[in-house]
């Protein structure tokens, strides 16, 4: 009888020592996908501000106007080749 109630004793202790430890080990999962989601969240935001100041920017350069009008403009002169015909470019 006492080596009947020896194993069940043990049987008991092994499954509460093995609830204890799937409760930890739960715990644990829990908050390393808290961790995990923290850190995609926070790669998520970094991510999207980086697009909106590249928008920005884009928009930025888009609707700018020159300060000062080009030097360069296109003029029409005449042109004439050695055989003595005449154009214009």
């Amino acid at each position: 009888m006492t080596d009947r109630a020896q194993r069940k004793r043990r049987a008991v202790i092994g499954a509460i020592a093995l609830l204890e430890w799937r409760n930890r080990m739960a715990e644990e999962d829990a908050r390393n996908r808290m961790t995990r989601e923290d850190a995609d969240r926070e790669m998520v935001m970094k991510y999207q501000l980086m697009v909106a100041e590249m928008r920005r920017q884009a928009e930025e350069f888009s609707w700018r106007k020159p300060a000062t009008p080009s030097p360069f403009q296109s003029v029409s002169l005449p042109a004439c080749h050695g055989t003595g015909h005449c154009g214009a470019l």
